[in-house]
């Protein structure tokens, strides 16, 4: 169990739907991911998160707008209509900046 980090933003991605768009703009990102991952794996024995690709799944949030939700590892971005958040354990918060 671990404590979590969330940051709220507004966001300019056209369309967060379209996930092709989404992952693809996020992929470059991934091998900042597996660094993060890569350290906390040779620093901790016990951790075993890789970041190894992103992947979006649709969340149904009745009654408040649903969202999607694009996880690389174990940091994850979740767009709506207006905003996102940005989420990830709090040892992960330089790597969110």
């Amino acid at each position: 169990m671990g404590i979590r980090a969330n940051a709220l933003t507004d966001h300019r991605v056209a369309d967060y739907r379209d996930q092709t768009a989404v992952i693809s703009s996020l992929t470059p990102a991934l091998p900042d991911v597996r660094a993060v991952s890569d350290y906390w794996r040779a620093t901790e024995p016990g951790y075993t998160e890789r970041g190894g690709s992103w992947s979006a799944r649709f969340i149904r949030n009745p009654p408040e707008d649903d969202y999607l939700r694009y996880d690389g590892g174990n940091f994850s971005v979740h767009f709506g209509e207006r905003v996102a958040i940005v989420s990830g354990p709090c040892r992960w918060s330089v790597f969110a900046r």
